[in-house]
């Protein structure tokens, strides 16, 4: 993601609150050295000049597209926290928890046929919690859940709930707020796809 660098992070400890056993877990699985007490809980922050929130403040701008090698269109996953916390040697870090959408089975994997809008379709189903470094966030991503035998899909038993994703990296700048409604006006350009 391009924009400018972020501001130098300063570390506030009356704004730290303690990291549950739970998250603590997380942590020291994604870092052996970050053994964190506390924590500073954010509900928002701006990566390349966007803005992304925990899912629990802003569903729709906590669904992100993660960088991921095995999906050309980036993996769809949900902000559950948004976190700083300080290492042992004083540096402040920056670290989201996030939960990945799992992936449909083979043909109708995250590598769909839809890669020139920048669409996927993947399972309703979110895996566990990790955590990722504010880099790893490729873009917005808007979602529709469907259900129903889509495409084919269908679980044992009956019908499988499916969401589509399509990046917003293709939406055209500028993305300006609607100020009477707190709603982004969105527009998306398609005249230079190959549809």
């Amino acid at each position: 993601m391009s924009g400018p660098p972020e501001p130098e992070v300063e570390w506030n400890p009356q704004a730290a609150a303690k990291v549950p056993s739970s998250l603590r877990t997380i942590l020291l699985q994604h870092n052996s050295g970050l053994r964190a007490e506390k924590a500073q809980f954010l509900t928002h922050l701006t990566i390349g000049g966007l803005r992304y929130t925990i899912s629990s403040k802003h569903f729709g701008n906590s669904c992100v597209l993660l960088n991921h090698n095995s999906t050309p269109v980036g993996t769809p996953g949900v902000i559950g926290s948004i976190l700083r916390i300080q290492g042992a040697t004083g540096t402040v870090h920056t670290l989201l928890a996030v939960r990945r959408y799992k992936p449909l089975p083979p043909p109708y994997n995250g590598n769909s046929q839809f890669r020139t809008i920048g669409a996927s379709i993947w399972s309703s189903e979110l895996g566990g919690v990790e955590i990722v470094k504010p880099e790893i966030i490729r873009a917005h991503c808007a979602s529709l859940a469907i259900e129903g035998d889509i495409a084919g899909v269908i679980a044992q038993g009956g019908t499988r709930k499916v969401i589509v994703f399509i990046s917003l990296e293709k939406v055209s700048p500028p993305v300006v707020p609607d100020n009477d409604s707190g709603i982004v006006d969105i527009s998306v350009l398609l005249r230079n796809l190959d549809l």
